[in-house]
Order: structure tokens, then C-alpha cells, then sequence
């Protein structure tokens, strides 16, 4: 499955993981800008939120390009109730960069 943030943009075409699927990481592209990963989540696929642990802290990774990254099994369980994913980069791209998603 891929996600693409757009050009000039922050924020990734939705990932629908379907009723029973589950993230369990990614791969960035070479050319990503951002440095850092966060998510927002929806369970309706219209109205989306930024994603929290129970103790109130965002899910991010600090990331690098041209890298894969692999969720733990906490973050496993807290995105394992999101049926839509949206994946929002911490700076605006420069050109359209597609995600790679590994999802079960």
C-alpha cells in the first residue's frame, strides 16, 4: 500500500486499512524533507484528529530519508483501531513523495 503527500503539501492521501488491517510500519523515500512523522486518524474517513497515546503524547517518529521504520508493538495497538490513516510530514514537500506502507 502507498500514500502520497503531494507537492508543496504536508499531509498523505488517506490509508484505508479496511476493517481488520494493521500498520505496522513504512518506508520513505529518498527524497523526503521532513523530519519528523506524525498521524491523524478517522474512524468515518471524513473527520480526521492527530493521533495520541492515552497519556496524551502525539505518536512521532523522528525520521530520515530513504529509511524504513517499524512499529512497536505499543504503537501497533494504539493505531490498531484506526481504520483510516493519514501520515503528515513536519514540513511541507517538495514534490509529490510516495510512502510505503507495510500493513497485515
Amino acid at each position: 500500500m502507498i500514500v502520497t503527500i503531494a507537492n508543496g503539501q504536508s499531509i498523505s492521501s488517506v490509508a484505508d486499512l479496511g476493517p481488520s488491517g494493521h500498520l505496522l510500519g513504512f518506508a520513505l523515500p529518498a527524497a523526503f524533507s521532513g523530519a519528523t512523522i506524525t498521524f491523524q486518524v478517522s474512524t468515518d474517513g471524513v473527520v480526521y484528529q492527530a493521533l495520541h497515546t492515552p497519556a496524551n503524547a502525539a505518536i512521532s517518529f523522528t525520521v530520515t530519508q530513504a529509511k524504513s521504520y517499524g512499529f512497536t508493538a505499543d504503537i501497533i495497538n494504539e493505531m490498531g483501531n484506526w481504520r483510516y490513516i493519514k501520515f503528515v510530514s513536519g514540513s511541507a514537500e517538495g514534490a509529490a513523495r510516495d510512502i510505503a506502507l507495510w500493513v497485515r
